[in-house]
């Protein structure tokens, strides 16, 4: 019984002498790893492996080492180009997860970055572009030349570590981001980020699985897109792709974007989204004064196809087929100002249109409005023309108001009567058409010159001509005689409205 507590006590004695030695080594491990840890070999290191496996440039501040936490960097600031601005990047606290059984072999697996709360704030510059490191933006250092190349390339190649370094997940909880987009709107807030990531292999290509879900994208303290959620693919340095799916409006969006990542100087992408009963009003409120201007309602649903280059805002170029339903159109100035001169508060002041389509291009930041179409039970609209938002979203638009036949029929004065015209397009319709033009604070339109103008030359062909058109109802005319006098009264109308048209241009 001796001989065998004896033999226990020694198995016990071995154990505890095993444990108390590998805490030294782990406790001595611990301290030559922190000391290598804020060694310039170290950061270097890991800085390269991160732009190598996650395509960005991470600058490392100090970092620490703990047996059960892992290596952790605190206070971590990525200052902006510009100077003068707040920093781009703000976290208090980034943790990497590692294997320990590594580390005697001089390997670090990370399995896990942890980054909790980050805080990114960018800024577009007076051309637009975006304020990012590595965009040209600030003060950069001109590339060396002559005798300064010749000695940069004759320095000593720098001795590379021992330490072998690799990052297999990531992970970002309540991230917010803050941009500044020099308009009107400012800032456009995202809350709520959050991003897991992980990489499937290790050897080349690397791909990359992740999703990203961000609570809500906010401007002017309106939440105008929410629960937005992306399913990730990144295969190595070749091709990324997002499968989103986000609620817009009160409505929803679907979609697809993938960019070709092969060329890192030109990335181009495409888009293809699905929109469905996204609301007018909610979209356009921040955008819009609280008080005055036109209210618009209605439902949104259609396809938007885009591409362009990531590094270059201008080269965006969309097209997109929308359908409107359910909408009103009211409070716009010159509908009002249609509304009193034809006395039709009913079916003018307020537009109600059960169907609307548009289908439009966008190319070098210029809208190309191909045709909108408003349906109402009365009244027709169509629209089309350009907006420039190079230019402060200065518009140039042809609209035209076709109305029955039978509420042109009731419009009061009679004379106001004239300026309608058989519609080419909408049968039983007849239209008038005018021009807007300017930027939205400033607007400016021919409505009330061509009401007077197109008026005015109706009254006058009615009293010139009044006897003529009796003279063509002449029962005793044979056809071809009737046609002789109505294209020659057609020919001498187009002659006063040509006068007109002249002395109008006067003014």
């Amino acid at each position: 019984m001796k001989k065998k507590a004896s033999i226990g006590k020694k198995i016990f004695i071995g154990v505890a002498i095993l444990v108390i030695l590998l805490l030294v080594v782990g406790i001595g491990g611990v301290i030559y790893l922190n000391h290598y840890l804020n060694s310039p070999e170290f950061l270097v290191k890991i800085r390269e492996e991160a732009q190598a496996q996650a395509g960005v440039d991470i600058q490392i501040g100090s970092l620490s080492a703990s047996i059960f936490k892992g290596f952790v960097i605190e206070d971590v600031v990525l200052g902006s180009p510009a100077g003068g601005d707040p920093p781009i990047f703000k976290v208090d606290e980034i943790v990497l997860k590692y294997d320990l059984s590594d580390l005697l072999g001089k390997k670090i697996t990370i399995n896990k970055v942890l980054i909790a709360s980050p805080r990114i704030q960018l800024r577009k510059d007076a051309e637009g572009e975006w304020i990012i490191p590595g965009s040209g933006k600030g003060k950069e250092k001109p590339p060396p030349s002559g005798p300064e190349k010749r000695k940069e390339e004759e320095k000593p190649a720098e001795k590379e570590s021992s330490w072998k370094i690799s990052i297999e997940s990531l992970q970002v909880t309540d991230g917010s981001v803050k941009l500044i987009m020099g308009k009107k709107y400012d800032p456009v807030l995202i809350e709520g980020l959050n991003l897991d990531a992980k990489l499937l292999q290790l050897t080349e290509p690397r791909e990359i699985d992740g999703r990203l879900d961000i609570d809500g994208i906010i401007i002017k303290g309106e939440t105008l897109v929410s629960a937005i959620g992306a399913d990730l693919h990144l295969k190595g340095m070749e091709e990324l792709t997002a499968a989103i799916k986000a609620v817009v409006a009160s409505g929803s969006l679907t979609g697809k974007i993938t960019a070709d990542l092969k060329d890192q100087a030109k990335i181009p992408y495409q888009a293809q989204l699905d929109l469905k009963k996204i609301d007018i009003a909610i979209l356009m409120k921040p955008f819009f004064p609280e008080e005055g201007g036109t209210k618009v309602t209605g439902k949104i649903f259609g396809e938007v196809k885009a591409n362009g280059y990531a590094q270059d805002s201008d080269s965006l170029t969309a097209e997109g087929d929308l359908d409107i339903k359910d909408g009103t159109i009211s409070e716009n100035p010159i509908q009002n100002l249609l509304a009193r001169l034809m006395n039709d508060n009913e079916n003018i002041k307020t537009i109600t249109f059960d169907q609307a389509d548009a289908k439009f291009t966008f190319k070098r930041m210029v809208l190309n409005l191909d045709r909108l179409t408003i349906h109402s039970h009365k009244v027709i609209i169509t629209a089309l023309g350009t907006i420039d938002y190079n230019r402060d979203q200065e518009m140039d638009m042809g609209i035209g108001v076709n109305f029955a036949d039978k509420l042109v029929g009731d419009i009061k004065p009679k004379e106001i009567r004239g300026i309608f015209q058989p519609s080419t397009e909408f049968k039983e319709y007849q239209e008038f058409q005018f021009k807007v033009w300017g930027t939205p604070e400033k607007l400016e339109n021919d409505l009330a010159a061509r009401l007077v103008q197109e008026g005015a030359s109706s009254w006058l062909k009615d009293e010139l001509f009044k006897k003529d058109r009796k003279k063509e109802e002449d029962p005793n005319l044979t056809d071809e005689e009737r046609q002789k006098k109505v294209d020659k009264r057609e020919k001498r109308e187009k002659q006063v409205e040509e006068g007109l048209d002249k002395i109008f241009k006067l003014f």
